[in-house]
């Protein structure tokens, strides 16, 4: 029992003193550095504004989020390649792993790789109020309604109405949130 402990501890003590170890450091450290620190000081940010330390903001200088919005762990926004931006409104909440994404590859020619073709764009906009569940992915194009609920694991793909819950792969409506509900919020 000792031995195999002696194994695992010098195990462990041969890979973190590695060149490979040292230089997948180096890259996750940079990797940080652009896709949360850059993010984090080039978004477009309104007050009281929560981002958690998971958080990966790319092309951030064509992200708006307004006052009161969190980005929970392991939320991925990432704007267009040239124009598209995303928008958060007030008091927008993200769920854990939600995924903001206003680009995606071209793939109507046949004769070009799908990685060699032209992106496609469009903003997407999340009025105020509104929480996306866990998982859930907004696409381009999109825009969710305020005081809109989205289910966890629902993709986004079209504009979704105020003041309702939606849900699935693509969302839709589920059903709308009452007037009682809603008061006193």
């Amino acid at each position: 029992m000792a031995s195999e402990k002696f194994k695992m501890l010098k195990d462990v003590l041969r890979n973190v003193f590695s060149f490979k170890f040292l230089s997948e450091l180096i890259y996750l450290a940079a990797y940080y550095a652009l896709n949360h620190v850059k993010g984090v000081r080039t978004v477009n940010k309104g007050k009281g504004v929560k981002i958690r330390p998971s958080v990966l903001l790319r092309d951030a200088d064509k992200i708006f989020l307004d006052d009161y919005s969190m980005l929970n762990h392991g939320n991925i926004l990432w704007a267009g390649k040239e124009n598209a931006k995303i928008t958060l409104g007030k008091n927008v909440i993200l769920g854990p792993y939600v995924q903001i994404i206003a680009f995606n590859h071209g793939f109507d020619k046949t004769d070009i790789p799908i990685a060699e073709q032209d992106y496609t764009e469009d903003d997407i906009i999340i009025e105020d109020d509104v929480w996306i569940g866990a998982g859930a992915i907004i696409l381009a194009g999109a825009k969710v309604g305020k005081g809109c609920v989205v289910a966890a694991g629902s993709v986004v793909t079209k504009e979704l109405p105020p003041n309702t819950i939606c849900g699935g792969i693509p969302a839709k409506v589920i059903k709308h949130r009452s007037e009682e509900q809603t008061k006193g919020r």
